[in-house]
């Protein structure tokens, strides 16, 4: 008796897939009398084929998208839209919520479970008629945000919508809250008055609200909110905010003002739990409401758990202790913004007691603000877990801690003290600073200050510094670095615009002695380098124009490959001179991108050399200028492997001067030519109405590629529009004349 083979086991990729989507259409329905859909509360077995195999999960989200559509995104938000789910005709009132959630490309690939959690918007129920971006159907139990907007009281007005009271009784899980631009007040007072609405939340945020809409927030209490924010400078907390016994974050980008002792105690009290705390606005706290509270007495644990503060600095002086006691010791990261109108150093004793400081960023722009001391610094450098600073360095001050006494009532700056003056001697031979010996910050990877912290350290080695960012003043400078052994990155930038007279600066020391390991140097202010501009990692240089027009000498850059030709910072541009110092050296067969990010202009010595680099495959600039006035008006391109990457943005820029010619000059066989890009330059010859193209090329060449073809060709294309096209073949006496 014969054996029947077995049949091999059925393998679901291979179906087509049709017979997938029977399969989990049968799943869906569960056929009940009269063949509709019954769609559950949580529609439990599709969820289930969603975990299985990946044409299952594919054929049952599509499924699901097919009978939970309940809303669409308006454009492109991007927050996703939650309603009370609508089924089928006749069971619109059924009292089961389910709500829903994106079903965005490629949901095929996720598991239903790391959907959430998710943020989502109330939206229209009448633009599911409009239909096209299906959604996927949660029950309301899993939403956890949501995001309320203006558009969400449009439509409670204007159409036929679910109470939005409906749906937020049905989102029992609801743990954040975020209220967006022009919410009306009395719609977030709603919000927060549901039953049981406001102990539930963890999370509240307003986005950009009026100032208007937040006065009623004194009186509203939220025992387990953790983060609190508000953001718009458009907005303002007059006096009070809510009743926050449990918030660890409290991040304001908005007008506080702390205007009664009440106020002023309740803000305190707040300050004995938080963790994080950011104001990134001066907060108005007079004198004579902060003289009737003894700070030490009533509030001696203030700031004792905060590790990031964000706070202006006249507030941080009057609320924070800094008088080495425990209460301000886990501050780890701590930056102070510039409310005190004037240029001021940082007391001595805050330094010292935070020793647990990793980041230090002190606000000083347009000689108002915080700066550092040398003392400083050597207190700062002793900080074991610094990581991060970006303070200015003075080498002294012209005036001390009696300085943040000369505030007015209002906490504005005072005149009295002029901070343009606090950096006026110079931070290296000429002024009073000296090199700092046995100082080292064993632990700092960023910093950014002025040339004179820099000065300072010269003598020192900064071993763990990855990157770093000197500021240069309006003043004659010389740049001394110390030894970063493992630095990757230094920038020398102005912020404050240099005086030309000034410029340039001069970077004293020796690149590949004191950065051994350097990738990028990025100088956006005029320098002078002391030594050759060698080094044998630098892959990226940025410049001034000014600067690299004076490198006429050769540079040594064996790996470096991309090159950006600025704008000095606050200064206007100077034209690009040349390139030569590329094809001179290493850096030719390396280089493969040059960019103009700023409006630039290059001489026609400069078109020739960029043209002549071998290796670029990206040229890239903004409104580009060549020069054509004050020469022959003879335009020369090298026609090389990198040609296309070049010529293009070349014949696409304004052309100052009038051409005279264009001439293309091809030196070997290596590259067969493009005859578009030859066509590309006849017509910006025609533009640009010069009278002659020259294709300017070897015998052997002109026979090899076909040169006289691509001439006739040119020559009957463009002759009658006046444009002259020969070929000058550089081995025979006479030229060429098609």
């Amino acid at each position: 008796m014969a054996t029947k083979a077995a049949r091999p086991p059925l393998n679901l990729a291979e179906l087509p897939s049709l017979v997938l989507d029977i399969i989990v259409d049968h799943v869906a329905r569960h056929d009940d009398a009269d063949g509709a859909p019954l769609l559950e509360q949580f529609p439990s077995d599709l969820f289930a084929l969603t975990a299985t195999c990946r044409s299952l999960r594919h054929a049952a989200l599509k499924t699901l998208v097919r009978y939970y559509t309940v809303a669409r995104v308006h454009g492109k938000s991007k927050w996703l839209m939650l309603d009370l789910a609508f089924w089928p005709e006749g069971l619109a009132s059924d009292p089961t919520y389910i709500c829903a959630l994106e079903a965005v490309d490629g949901a095929e690939q996720r598991l239903a479970g790391r959907l959430l959690p998710f943020s989502v918007t109330p939206t229209d129920p009448a633009e599911l008629k409009r239909g096209k971006p299906r959604y996927l159907a949660v029950p309301s139990s899993w939403v956890r945000g949501i995001h309320l907007r203006q558009e969400v009281v449009r439509y409670a007005k204007e159409r036929r919508v679910i109470a939005f009271e409906t749906v937020l009784a049905s989102l029992r899980s609801l743990q954040w809250i975020q209220f967006g631009t022009g919410t009306p007040a009395e719609w977030m007072q709603r919000t927060l008055r549901e039953p049981g609405m406001a102990s539930q939340l963890l999370k509240l945020e307003f986005a950009h609200a009026a100032a208007e809409n937040l006065a009623w927030l004194a009186s509203v209490s939220l025992p387990n909110v953790r983060v609190f924010r508000v953001h718009g400078h458009d907005a303002s907390i007059y006096q009070h905010l809510p009743d926050l016994p449990s918030c660890q974050v409290l991040e304001l980008d908005c007008e506080l003002q702390i205007v009664t002792v009440d106020a002023l105690r309740r803000f305190l009290d707040l300050t004995t739990h938080l963790e994080v705390l950011k104001i990134t606005t001066p907060v108005e706290l007079p004198r004579r409401v902060l003289a009737l509270v003894d700070l030490d007495a009533e509030f001696p644990l203030r700031f004792s758990r905060m590790e990031r503060v964000l706070l202006g600095a006249r507030t941080y002086r009057q609320l924070v202790p800094a008088n080495g006691s425990r209460t301000a010791l886990r501050i780890k990261h701590l930056r102070l913004i510039d409310d005190v109108g004037m240029s001021l150093p940082i007391p001595l004793h805050w330094l010292d007691s935070l020793p647990n400081l990793m980041s230090l960023d002190l606000d000083h722009l347009d000689g108002t603000g915080v700066f550092l001391l040398p003392q400083n610094v050597v207190q700062i450098a002793a900080l074991p877990r610094l990581r991060y600073l970006d303070a200015v360095v003075y080498p002294r001050a012209d005036v001390g801690d009696e300085g943040w006494d000369l505030d007015d009532e209002s906490g504005s700056g005072s005149s009295q003290v002029d901070g343009s003056g606090a950096g006026e001697s110079d931070g290296g031979e000429n002024g009073d600073s000296h090199c700092l010996q046995g100082v080292q910050f064993p632990a700092l990877v960023f910093a950014r200050s002025s040339r004179h912290l820099f000065y300072l350290l010269h003598c020192a080695t900064l071993p763990a510094l990855l990157e770093a960012a000197v500021i240069v003043d309006a003043e004659p400078a010389t740049v001394h670095l110390p030894t970063m052994p493992i630095l990757d990155n230094l920038v020398l930038v102005s912020e404050t615009g240099l005086d030309r007279r000034h410029l340039p600066l001069t970077l004293a020391s020796d690149l590949t002695v004191v950065t051994p390991q350097l990738s990028g140097l990025h100088c956006h202010v005029p320098v002078n380098f002391a030594h050759t501009l060698a080094h044998p990692t630098i892959d990226d240089l940025t410049m001034p124009s000014p600067s690299w027009n004076r490198l006429r000498g050769s540079i040594d850059l064996p790996a470096l490959a991309n090159l950006a030709i600025v704008t000095p910072t606050h200064h206007r541009a100077e034209p690009v001179r040349h390139l030569q110092v590329l094809e001179s050296g290493r850096a030719s067969t390396t280089l493969h991108t040059i960019t103009f990010p700023n409006p630039m202009s290059m001489d026609l010595t400069a078109v020739w050399d960029l043209t002549n680099l071998p290796a670029i495959d990206d040229f890239a600039a903004f409104n580009l200028a060549i020069l054509a006035k004050g020469g022959d008006g003879n335009v020369r391109l090298a026609y090389s492997r990198a040609s296309p990457g070049v010529w293009t943005e070349l014949l696409g820029a304004h052309v100052d001067g009038a051409v005279n010619q264009a001439t293309i000059v091809i030196q070997n066989t290596d590259v067969p030519i493009d005859r578009d890009m030859v066509v590309a330059v006849g017509q910006w010859a025609v533009l640009e109405k010069a009278p002659r193209v020259c294709i300017e090329v070897p015998a052997d060449v002109y026979h090899a590629l076909g040169v006289k073809r691509i001439v006739e060709d040119l020559q009957a294309e463009y002759g009658g529009a006046g444009l002259t096209v020969e070929a000058k073949v550089l081995s025979e006496v006479r030229t060429t004349d098609q």
